[in-house]
């Protein structure tokens, strides 16, 4: 049985503040980014509400976000390997400005496998930023950061390079 995860909550004006395009010192690693992707979340959550599936949330989300001129990608796959060898897939629910690993849940409540699975899509990604969106009653959200070191590439280039070890290209 899975034991729910305590959630931080922003307010919306906050995330608002968060994505304001002024540059400003930054005390989170991609908080613009998240910043950003915050507001899209807290602006679907209050014209949708909470009752929908996740599938609702995510493509009100992409959209929700591109009319704001951020990019995402939808369902990236990942390569998960065991001592150099591939022995599985599982895709990642969004890839937010090629740099922030987005997991979407809408149940009532967030259990701690939830959280295990980003952290696992981040370790397979090599996402510094990881967010874990809950369309539940009211609006709730984890923000994770990794310890991976990359020594070359960015996240988006790790995405690319299991999508065409997916393909067998």
């Amino acid at each position: 049985m899975s034991v729910p995860v305590p959630i931080l909550t922003l307010d919306a004006e906050r995330a608002l503040a968060l994505a304001d395009e002024r540059p400003q010192p930054s005390r989170l690693v991609h908080e613009q980014t998240t910043g950003r992707l915050l507001a899209a979340f807290f602006a679907v959550h209050r014209e949708l509400g909470h009752g929908f599936v996740e599938a609702v949330y995510l493509r009100a989300l992409i959209l929700e976000l591109a009319s704001r001129g951020v990019q995402a990608e939808q369902d990236i796959p990942l390569g998960v390997f065991y001592k150099g060898r591939k022995v599985g897939t599982f895709a990642a629910d969004l890839l937010v400005d090629g740099k922030v690993v987005v997991s979407v849940r809408a149940g009532a409540d967030l259990f701690d496998s939830d959280r295990v699975q980003l952290l696992n899509c981040m370790r397979c990604s090599q996402a510094e930023v990881g967010m874990l969106l809950h369309f539940g009653p009211k609006p709730e959200f984890r923000r994770f950061l990794g310890r991976v070191i990359v020594e070359q590439g960015s996240a988006a280039d790790a995405f690319r390079s299991h999508r065409r070890e997916s393909d067998g290209t």
